[in-house]
């Protein structure tokens, strides 16, 4: 699989034999039925993006992070509604130096991550040389976990956007936030009574923030919405 130069681009043969695998599989064990079990209004649901994760990083891999041996290999399936915007980091938030231009801030991944409406987990996609330089800039070399949980600490919204935010009002998550433990910062049942410019995380914990380096040389960033399940692929070989 091709985890450098063009992951996601439509003439990388590796990566998009297997995703049009998936495809498939999606249809024909799936049941993805033609206007029953497909009901996107614009046709833009896209299945089967895959791609590899470069090594070269600054972190811990994502089987190690996961609990998985160092040379076991792994697959991380995302499920659900799962978003990547294209590689970019100007549309979020201005950059104020020359700098800045190319790998950005901490502070444009924070911006970007809080234009979800109704995600509970995030995704931040890294090339390896974007990821070194913020690893060492901004002092999050030591693990993927201290980098996640900063992104949950500073990715919130006001406790009235929650209040006010259709999927939380009406589709009945308020009771899911209920039963959660009280007196943390993830969001609870305390929250409910606090004055509507407390800031509350975005996301469900620290571990619904996923952290890949992929990708080519050179400084390029993006971001998303979901949360993968980790699976061990070595017994399918």
């Amino acid at each position: 699989m091709n985890a450098g130069f063009g992951i996601l681009a439509s003439n990388n043969p590796a990566n998009k034999s297997l995703e049009r695998a998936c495809q498939l599989m999606g249809i024909n064990l799936g049941g993805c039925l033609w206007g029953i079990g497909c009901l996107e209004r614009t046709g833009s649901m896209h299945w089967g993006t895959i791609f590899a994760e470069n090594p070269d990083t600054p972190w811990e891999t994502l089987n190690v992070h996961h609990g998985y041996k160092p040379d076991e290999s792994i697959l991380l399936s995302f499920g659900g509604k799962v978003e990547l915007v294209s590689f970019q980091n100007i549309e979020p938030l201005n950059c104020e130096t020359l700098e800045h231009n190319q790998p950005g801030t901490p502070a444009h991944a924070i911006a970007a991550l809080r234009t979800g409406t109704n995600q509970k987990s995030a995704i931040l996609l890294f090339t390896p040389d974007t990821a070194k330089y913020w690893a060492n800039k901004y002092d999050f070399a030591a693990t993927m976990r201290e980098f996640q949980e900063w992104v949950w600490e500073n990715v919130t919204w006001e406790a009235d956007k929650w209040y006010k935010n259709y999927w939380f009002a009406t589709r009945h998550l308020r009771s899911r936030y209920e039963g959660r433990e009280a007196g943390t910062m993830q969001l609870n049942a305390d929250h409910f009574d606090l004055p509507p410019d407390t800031m509350i995380p975005m996301f469900d914990s620290p571990d619904s923030v996923t952290i890949i380096v992929a990708g080519g040389s050179g400084d390029a960033w993006t971001w998303g919405f979901g949360r993968p399940r980790p699976i061990s692929i070595d017994k399918w070989r």
